[in-house]
């Protein structure tokens, strides 16, 4: 989303449209209508090319469900395209609306023209196919005397993410990023945002 990107990726507590489900999925029961959001990227000068589209929609009461597909078109002589299909699901755990829970199930797919044969004569091709979950929480606190209100985020990114390649016996374990987010509104447009990532790259 070009917002959280000109917020300098600190959209963890915000996470109000949307892109919620790269940032914060338990964002989504901001959502008061159904929304259809498209970002396009051409990256490093049109050597690559990344897409966003997602359609999500309130139903019930307190909940949110959405549908993105995420993905990367490398401009290369192996043809590499990577999708990313997003399944997502938020609901508020109280009256208020003040805690919010969010999860996303998700299905990789790598594809490239590339091969690579091993010393054992195993021949590795570039397809791999996996599935991820992720998990997030927002805590809305209101502060009518100082401001509008603080929200707290925490999102887990990838908890049990495994891409299986093809060709062999090869997995790739996709490391688990902790983001750690609040974010304090002085009023309805003027807000002070801070995120922090957490990596473990267990390659």
């Amino acid at each position: 989303g070009g917002r959280a990107l000109g917020m300098g990726d600190a959209f963890g507590a915000v996470a109000d449209d949307g892109s919620a489900v790269y940032w914060n999925v338990a964002g989504l029961t901001q959502l008061e209508r159904a929304e259809l959001n498209l970002f396009l990227g051409p990256l490093l000068n049109g050597k690559e090319y990344y897409t966003f589209l997602s359609f999500g929609a309130p139903f019930f009461q307190d909940t949110v469900w959405q549908l993105s597909v995420i993905s990367l078109i490398h401009n290369d002589k192996n043809n590499t395209k990577e999708f990313t299909v997003v399944g997502s699901f938020a609901s508020a755990l109280n009256l208020e609306r003040t805690f919010s829970v969010g999860v996303n199930i998700k299905y990789l797919n790598y594809n490239s023209s590339a091969s690579y044969t091993t010393s054992s004569g195993v021949t590795l091709q570039g397809i791999a196919n996996g599935l991820g979950l992720d998990l997030g929480v927002l805590y809305q606190m209101p502060l009518p005397q100082w401001g509008k209100k603080i929200n707290l985020g925490l999102f887990i990114q990838d908890i049990d993410t495994t891409l299986h390649w093809q060709g062999g016996t090869t997995e790739e374990k996709i490391p688990t990023i902790f983001k750690v987010a609040s974010a304090y509104y002085l009023e309805d447009n003027l807000l002070a945002t801070v995120d922090i990532d957490f990596l473990k790259d267990l390659n």
